[in-house]
């Protein structure tokens, strides 16, 4: 679990570091733009390594409970897959929706996220929405 921790500091530092103007463009300015790329991807990489191997320990160990949600937080989730779902396919239709929200896509995958973590009952289902390629199965 440590190690996926550490992965997870890592990689999103490397990415938040990237929004940091002032510092990157002192890297950039000391190191040259190309050594940059190579060292946040070399960072990047070794953050995402990092993920694999501490969330395959996780897979291998048991059951974590974080929590044990009410059965009425199932019915928020189907609730809220409505308008998710709809958010979603407004990012591909210029209509109202979109015009209202700028960004349905985004929208849509955050009411997503929040309706499912609301249900999420291990550590595991948690982490599997990011890491499993689309298998997430969240009880």
């Amino acid at each position: 679990m440590i190690a996926l921790v550490i992965g997870l500091v890592v990689f999103l530092g490397a990415h938040v570091f990237v929004t940091m103007r002032a510092q990157r463009a002192g890297v950039i300015a000391r190191l040259g733009e190309g050594p940059y790329k190579g060292l946040m991807s070399l960072v990047s990489l070794v953050g995402l390594a990092l993920n694999f191997y501490g969330f395959g320990q996780y897979r291998a160990t048991a059951w974590v409970e974080v929590w044990s949600p009410p059965r009425w937080t199932h019915y928020v989730t189907q609730i809220l897959m409505w308008p998710a779902s709809i958010c979603v396919v407004a990012a591909y239709s210029r209509g109202r929706i979109w015009r209202a929200l700028k960004h349905p896509m985004l929208v849509g995958v955050k009411t997503w996220a929040a309706a499912h973590y609301r249900t999420a009952i291990s550590a595991r289902s948690c982490c599997s929405a990011r890491f499993s390629s689309g298998r997430a199965t969240i009880a």
